[in-house]
């Protein structure tokens, strides 16, 4: 079972259930409920009584990476099927034997996805409002248009696009939970759930958080209170003896570059603190189309935030002590 979050992820990678069929996945609301509960007991069913090795759900995830991995035609599937529906007679009536009901299968078990087109300058969705346009609502780029500059870049701060959709289900998942199958009790439950935090190396922090990870201020705990100084064509941090403790001996010792250290560490600020800060900004909008190339310096500069991160729309992030967690092995 380990390998079939792999061949599932393959799966959807390759674009094999981005054709939409007409029945909408199974939700768990009061009436579908017994029905899940039903189709997921099926899936866990030995695909005929002495098979050891494959459940119903595991063999069609495995036929189906099968079928993408080495390029089968869909009636190629079918034809593969229907050989080993004829080999093995006694097998599970549950399992679906044609490439449009194993597809809807693993849809009714909530494991399809809904395809939504980006831009290729990273600047909207092609969702809600917008999915029904033909061209960018913001650069006015085809929707269709392919990007031929090479591979795709990463969005960076333009990550918040693509998190829109996430942000939605986060958010209905904070306030009104979803009824969730308990699989060791046969129970229903409805389920909440919260982000504790993000967990990346720097500069993705920089990515995530909308405070930028280059320059002077590059310190998010520093704040506006940095201790950085030119060093030649570099920058350095020099205050790292500031969280000492106020009558340590190392305070008063100049050799480190010479100087005695009375500075206190910089305060913390709390999460309605930061975004005060961020929301007396006025950013760039997302995008990387030619007429939202890397601006002038801005003569008044909201510190070192780049946007309003995304993040803060779920209710309950700026009362978290800890937002972004930084990644130990950098």
């Amino acid at each position: 079972m380990g390998e079939l979050p792999n061949m599932l992820e393959e799966i959807y990678m390759s674009g094999l259930m981005d054709d939409h069929i007409d029945e909408e996945p199974t939700s768990l609301e009061n009436e579908d409920l017994q029905k899940f509960i039903k189709l997921f007991e099926d899936a866990q069913r030995k695909i005929y009584p002495a098979c050891e090795k494959f459940s119903v759900l595991s063999f069609v995830i495995k036929m189906l990476h099968v079928k993408v991995y080495n390029k089968w035609s869909n009636k190629s599937f079918d034809m593969v099927m229907q050989v080993f529906k004829d080999i093995q007679p006694e097998c599970d009536q549950t399992i679906p034997w044609t490439l449009y009901h194993a597809k809807k299968f693993l849809r009714d078990l909530g494991l399809g996805y809904e395809t939504i087109h980006a831009c290729k300058n990273d600047c909207a969705l092609f969702s809600k409002e917008n999915a029904n346009l033909e061209k960018c609502p913001i650069c006015d780029e085809p929707r269709y248009k392919l990007n031929n500059d090479g591979g795709r870049s990463a969005p960076g701060r333009d990550i918040d696009v693509y998190l829109q959709p996430l942000i939605e289900e986060l958010k209905n998942l904070w306030e009104h939970g979803v009824q969730t199958y308990d699989a060791s009790n046969g129970q229903i439950f409805r389920m909440h759930a919260a982000v504790m935090w993000t967990i990346n190396d720097f500069p993705t922090y920089g990515n995530m958080s909308g405070w930028s990870t280059k320059g002077y201020l590059v310190c998010p705990n520093c704040n506006m209170n940095a201790s950085s100084q030119g060093l030649r064509s570099k920058i350095g941090y020099m205050g790292a003896r500031r969280y000492l403790l106020e009558n340590h001996n190392w305070r008063r010792s100049k050799l480190f570059n010479g100087q005695i250290k009375d500075r206190s560490k910089p305060m913390d600020l709390s999460g309605e603190e930061i975004l005060e800060q961020i929301d007396c900004g006025t950013y760039k909008p997302y995008g990387k189309h030619p007429h939202n190339r890397k601006r002038q310096r801005n003569e008044n500069p909201n510190l070192n935030w780049t946007k309003r991160c995304i993040i803060f729309d779920l209710p309950y992030w700026k009362m978290l002590k800890l937002r972004h967690n930084l990644d130990v092995i950098y």
